[in-house]
């Protein structure tokens, strides 16, 4: 289903902005964008699947404009542009060399970073944050900032980005300096001597020595690296979110390019496959696409099979799909055969069967630990051998319930997407208290026993402070998926 937005641009004292730039964003994700016509005007379709809309406008001579806006059809937004301020400054290498060509300085006034969504649109042309090229001493001027507004301002391009970011920058403040950091490194993809399809192994280590180097290690992803013209990458995780020993991203950064090559250990420690140190010749990132590095390792185990786990029982509602945060639940593979035990991450309880390749093939005791404090044991029986095929384990979920969260307003302007939550179950003491992470929609909890919760909800703020919300008494109903609308406290 679509939706239409209209909108009025006009000067503090009412008069049209013509060739303004909006961009009308829903999490982040550009949905809709366009300019205003001679009288201020633009209107366009855009997914209706939300009401409340980011609208980032631009106009040359004037402060850009971010809101939080619910936008309706038929309805006309109005937006008022005040006069711009200007953020000065300079970035150079570690040793004053001026940034090279193809470096770009960004400044953004919210609480998050930009998204590589946004950087992406920013890149074909669609304003959605400030930017600006420095000039060949690395001197900049970033236009269209909000005077009295708080910015972060980073750097970077082709391999080369700020680490450290300089932050609370406003109109009038001294002139920020920034410092480029060149990235080394790319994708590892380690396969197993012997296999045209290397087990996944969703448990295990590696373990990276750097030697003496002065270096700092970047994760992916992350803001340095999209900075830096890093995008996605392929395969460098699994769908489900959690770490794949195969893919495995690996970035460093020096103050300095010293070198073409950036000797690093590498140490495997994964269950059925040998223990192995391995020397990795890290190139410098030219941006995208990175360096990619492949490593062989052999296998200790008599090979590999198959496990999937399938849920009965549970909440059956289509929303209960996998939340954005951490694991609920792990199963645990204790081997009895002087094997490895495995802990393998269960990204959702309830309505879905997960398939985990690449379990060393020996008997076990298989267990399900859910993160609020249960072990269930498969209807199977607890001791199990894992062969070469399949192995399909049955756990019964009948007596656990689902919590969803749904903020009535989730101001990603002023708030981060993400909160932490408290759950007490009411009558139980703080010992049975179990705490979640939820970084996004939706805020899912499953792996809840039957009953009536105290809900803390945690969020921090774009002033460094924090919103708390509490749910006195939310009941949980088994194998129901119960949602709890609230509001954050007005500021």
């Amino acid at each position: 289903m679509t939706d239409r937005a209209r909108f009025v641009v006009t000067d503090p004292e009412g008069k049209p902005v013509p060739g303004a730039s909006i961009a009308i964003l829903h999490l982040q994700k550009l949905e809709a964008h366009g300019a205003t016509d001679s009288e201020g005007l633009w209107s366009a379709t855009y997914p209706s699947e939300a009401a409340w809309k980011t609208v980032y406008v631009s106009a040359d001579g004037y402060a850009d404009s971010e809101s939080y806006l619910e936008v309706a059809g038929g309805k006309a937004n109005r937006i008022v542009m005040e006069a711009e301020g200007v953020l000065r400054g300079t970035v150079t290498l570690a040793n004053g060399t001026p940034a090279p060509p193809g470096i770009t300085v960004y400044a953004w006034a919210g609480v998050s970073a930009p998204s590589e969504d946004s950087f992406t649109a920013l890149d074909a042309g669609v304003r959605t944050f400030l930017s600006a090229i420095p000039n060949n001493t690395g001197a900049f001027e970033v236009r269209g900032a909000r005077p009295g507004a708080t910015y972060t301002v980073c750097a970077g391009g082709k391999g080369w980005t700020t680490i450290d970011w300089a932050r609370r920058v406003t109109v009038g403040s001294p002139e920020t300096r920034l410092t480029l950091w060149k990235l080394y490194g790319g994708l590892i993809v380690a396969s197993v001597n012997g296999y045209k399809t290397s087990p996944e192994l969703l448990s295990g280590s590696t373990y990276v020595d750097y030697g003496d180097a002065k270096y700092r290690t970047v994760s992916f992803p992350s803001l340095q690296l999209t900075c830096a013209g890093v995008r996605k990458l392929e395969r460098a995780r699994l769908p489900s979110g959690f770490y794949d020993w195969r893919y495995r991203t690996l970035f460093v950064a020096k103050p300095y390019m010293d070198s073409d090559v950036l000797h690093v250990e590498m140490t495997y420690s994964m269950p059925g496959i040998e223990k192995r140190a391995l020397t990795v010749s890290l190139r410098p990132v030219p941006g995208h696409p990175v360096p990619v590095y492949k490593v062989a390792l052999n296998v200790t185990a008599k090979g590999f099979g198959q496990l999937v786990n399938v849920f009965v029982g549970g909440p059956k509602a289509k929303r209960a799909k996998a939340p954005n945060g951490l694991p609920p639940a792990f199963l645990q593979m204790i081997s009895v055969d002087g094997g490895e035990h495995l802990r393998i991450p269960i990204s959702v309880l309830g309505g879905i069967s997960h398939v985990v390749s690449g379990i060393p093939i020996g008997e076990y005791k298989a267990r399900l630990a859910t993160r609020t404090g249960f072990l269930l044991r498969p209807r199977e029986g607890e001791r199990v051998f894992v062969g070469r095929g399949r192995l399909s384990l049955t756990w019964d979920l009948t007596a656990f319930g689902a919590l969803l969260l749904v903020p009535r307003k989730l101001d990603p302007l002023t708030c981060r997407q993400g909160f932490q939550v408290k759950l007490r179950p009411l009558g139980r003491g703080d010992r049975a208290s179990s705490s979640f992470s939820l970084y996004g929609p939706p805020y899912l909890l499953t792996g809840l026993a039957p009953g009536k919760y105290r809900v803390d909800i945690v969020q921090g703020t774009n002033a460094g402070s924090k919103n708390t919300v509490r749910l006195s008494s939310i009941e949980i109903g088994a194998s129901e998926l119960t949602q709890a609308d609230f509001s954050w406290p007005k500021r």
